[in-house]
C-alpha cells in the first residue's frame, strides 16, 4: 500500500480568512489554504500517511502556531514541520532539494500545494517530484493552487464580509503529466521507443472511448495510429523483416494521420507532424518497407538493427526478381533455399565460376542469367554490410573493428547507395546525413 503525503510550503504573507472551493466542494472560513486542500483532497488519509509543511525561519515564527491550531481544529490531524532556508542562492536551493528528498519514501503518493512561499520554491518542489518519480517511483496525485488573489487587493478583501470571500482552488495536476509527455516524445524521437507514448495516450483516450462506447472517431484514429506505431517499432527493434514487409504502413499510419480531422491531445501534435513527414514514403505490404525501416533505424540510433534489416532487405529485393527452376510450389523450405541462393549469389558475385559451390553450383545457369550492373552494385554493398554486421555481432572482437561513428556513418552511406540503385528517395533529415 502506497503511503500518501501532503506537501506544502508556508510563506510570510498576511493570510486572511476566506472560503476556498473546488467544484461543488467548499471549506468555509479558513485562514490557511493547507486546511482547505486537506479537507477536500486528503479525505482518505490514514494514520500511516503524512502531512509535511515547510517553513522558513520567518514563516515559522509568523504562522506555525496558528496554522497548527487551525489544522488540528478543522482537519483533526497533525502535521510535521521541516525548516528550510529561503532559497536565495543555488546552495540553499540544493539544500531544500535534499531536505524534501529525505522526507519522501519509495513509491509515495504525493499531493503538492504550490500556493505560498517564494515563487522559486514551487518550481523546485515540482522539479524534485519529477526527479523522484524516476528515482523513488513516486506518483503525483494532485497539484493545487489556492487563488486568493481572485478576490482582489488585500485591502479590499479586508472590507469584504466572509460570505463573499470565495476563492477557487485550481487543479494543476494535468500539467504534471507534461513532463512525462516530454520524456515520451524524447524517447520516441531519439530512440523510436513507443511504450511511454502509448501508455500516456491510453490514459487519455480510453475514458473517451469508454464514454462514447467506441464511437469517437478521433479517439479511435489516434488509438489505431499509436498501436500500429508500437507494432512497427517492436518489429524494427527485434528485426522482424517478414512482418515489416507485411504491414500496411501507408494506409494504417500515414493516411490515418492525414485524415485526422482534429487532435484531442495537443501533447501528440509534434509526434503526429513528425510521423506525417516520415511515413510519407512508406508502403503497403511491400519489401520496400524494409528500406523504410532502415531509414527509421538511422533516425533513431538503432545501428545494429539497421545493418541487419538492410542486408536482409537487399536479399528480399533480389529474391523477388529471381526465378529458380522448379519454383512453382512456395514452401518454407523453398523460400529458405532461395534466400540461401541469393545470399551466395551476392556474396560471391566476383568469385570465378569454377570456384562456385553449393547453391551457386546447383543453380549455376540462373546465377549467370541474372548477372547485371544493378545486382553487381547491390552485391558490393551486400559484402560490405556482411563485414560490418559481423563486426557488430562479434562485439568488435574482429580484425580492424570499426568505431561507433564509422558504423553509424557507413550505415547511412549504404542506405543511400541502395536507394540510389533502386531509384528510390534516399533523403535523410539534415541532422542524420
Amino acid at each position: 500500500m502506497r503511503r500518501k503525503v501532503f506537501l506544502s510550503a508556508v510563506g510570510t504573507g498576511n493570510y486572511l480568512n476566506c472560503n476556498y472551493y473546488y467544484q461543488e466542494q467548499k471549506v468555509d472560513d479558513v485562514q490557511y489554504i493547507q486546511s482547505a486542500i486537506y479537507k477536500i483532497f486528503c479525505k482518505d488519509f490514514k494514520k500511516t500517511d503524512k502531512v509535511i509543511f515547510a517553513f522558513t525561519d520567518s514563516a515559522k515564527t509568523k504562522h506555525e502556531d496558528s496554522l497548527k491550531t487551525e489544522f488540528n481544529n478543522i482537519c483533526h490531524t497533525n502535521f510535521s514541520s521541516i525548516s528550510i532556508p529561503n532559497g536565495e542562492s543555488e546552495d540553499e536551493l540544493w539544500n531544500i532539494f535534499k531536505l524534501f528528498n529525505e522526507c519522501i519514501e519509495y513509491q509515495d503518493e504525493v499531493i503538492l500545494d504550490v500556493t505560498h512561499s517564494f515563487r522559486s520554491l514551487p518550481i523546485v518542489f515540482i522539479m524534485l517530484l519529477q526527479y523522484l518519480k524516476t528515482t523513488k517511483e513516486i506518483s503525483i496525485s494532485g497539484l493545487y493552487y489556492g487563488a486568493f488573489e481572485k478576490l482582489g487587493k488585500l485591502v479590499d478583501v479586508q472590507n469584504m464580509h466572509i460570505e463573499n470571500r470565495n476563492a477557487p482552488i485550481f487543479d494543476l495536476t494535468p500539467f504534471i503529466s507534461l513532463h512525462d509527455w516530454s520524456q515520451a516524445v524524447n524517447n520516441f524521437s531519439k530512440f523510436g521507443k513507443v511504450d511511454l507514448l502509448q501508455k500516456l495516450s491510453k490514459q487519455k483516450i480510453n475514458p473517451i472511448l469508454k464514454d462514447s462506447q467506441g464511437s469517437n472517431q478521433v479517439a479511435k484514429s489516434i488509438d489505431s495510429i499509436i498501436k500500429q506505431l508500437k507494432t512497427f517499432s517492436d518489429y524494427v527493434i527485434t528485426c522482424r523483416g517478414k512482418e515489416i514487409y507485411d504491414m500496411n504502413l501507408k494506409t494504417d499510419i500515414y493516411n490515418v494521420i492525414c485524415n485526422l480531422q482534429q487532435n484531442m491531445l495537443p501533447q501528440l501534435e509534434p509526434v503526429l507532424d513528425n510521423l506525417k513527414t516520415n511515413f510519407k514514403d512508406s508502403h503497403d505490404k511491400e519489401v520496400l518497407n524494409g528500406l523504410f525501416a532502415v531509414k527509421w533505424c538511422i533516425q533513431h540510433n538503432l545501428i545494429q538493427q539497421g545493418y541487419t534489416l538492410l542486408q536482409e532487405t537487399i536479399i528480399s529485393i533480389v529474391e523477388q526478381n529471381i526465378q529458380l527452376p522448379h519454383e512453382s510450389v512456395k514452401t518454407q523450405q523453398n523460400t529458405r533455399n532461395k534466400r540461401k541462393f541469393v545470399s551466395s549469389f551476392l556474396n560471391c558475385y566476383e568469385t570465378p565460376e569454377n570456384e562456385w559451390q553449393y547453391e551457386l553450383k546447383k543453380f549455376e545457369q540462373t546465377a549467370l542469367k541474372y548477372r547485371c550492373p544493378q545486382y553487381k552494385q547491390l552485391a558490393e554493398i551486400y559484402r560490405s554490410l556482411s563485414e560490418k554486421r559481423n563486426d557488430i555481432n562479434h562485439a568488435g572482437f574482429v580484425d580492424n573493428s570499426s568505431t561507433f561513428d564509422k558504423l553509424e556513418n557507413k550505415l547511412k552511406e549504404f542506405y543511400q547507395q541502395t536507394s540510389d540503385i533502386l531509384n528510390l528517395p534516399n533523403d535523410l533529415p539534415s541532422n542524420q546525413k
